[in-house]
């Protein structure tokens, strides 16, 4: 270190200026970032990708079994009775994702449900059924293992297609078969 760097670090310290990395915008519940549920079955691949770099605990109790010290938030408006979310790892990372899916506001959630069954790097997977329609579902990510991390990750909130059932099948026209 030359002494410029010296003189910079000694002042930092005598001055009590902390230098700290910045905590994510949606670190917190009340900052749950917004995203439009899919028509496409996996978001015609075209992911959110989230982080959980330098996140904090919210204050949440244990879900799914793991501590979410390094938890995000994100919310969507539900469009269907029944949506699907999908969240998987990005970037080579080696995480224990975990997801906690819930309703109602910030402050007076209610859990729905959760998910922390596929271990390390693997992905995670729910569907949400009995939803209601224009409801505000909170989700919130992170990496079941202790200690914080820096989880990159893939989500993605899709519903059905409009013929998952029987109600909403599509007509099609037959082919003709003669030959001429």
């Amino acid at each position: 270190m030359n002494l410029q760097q010296h003189t910079l670090i000694l002042f930092l310290i005598m001055t009590g200026i902390v230098v700290s990395a910045q905590a994510p915008l949606n670190d917190d519940c009340a900052a749950a970032i917004l995203i439009t549920p899919s028509t496409n079955y996996f978001c015609e691949y075209n992911y959110t990708q989230g982080s959980t770099l330098n996140a904090t605990n919210s204050g949440m109790s244990e879900t799914c079994g793991a501590i979410g010290d390094d938890d995000v938030w994100y919310k969507f408006a539900a469009t269907h009775e029944i949506h699907y979310i999908y969240v998987g790892p990005n970037m080579g990372n080696d995480p224990d994702l975990v997801i906690s899916v819930y309703n109602g506001s910030c402050g007076a959630l209610d859990s729905i449900t959760c998910a922390n069954s596929n271990g390390v790097y693997s992905s995670e997977e729910l569907i949400l059924s009995g939803l209601t329609i224009g409801d505000t579902i909170y989700l919130r990510i992170f990496d079941g293992s202790s200690g914080v991390s820096d989880l990159v990750f893939d989500l993605c909130v899709y519903s059905p297609p409009i013929n998952d059932d029987c109600e909403g099948a599509i007509d099609i026209n037959p082919i003709s078969n003669e030959y001429s």
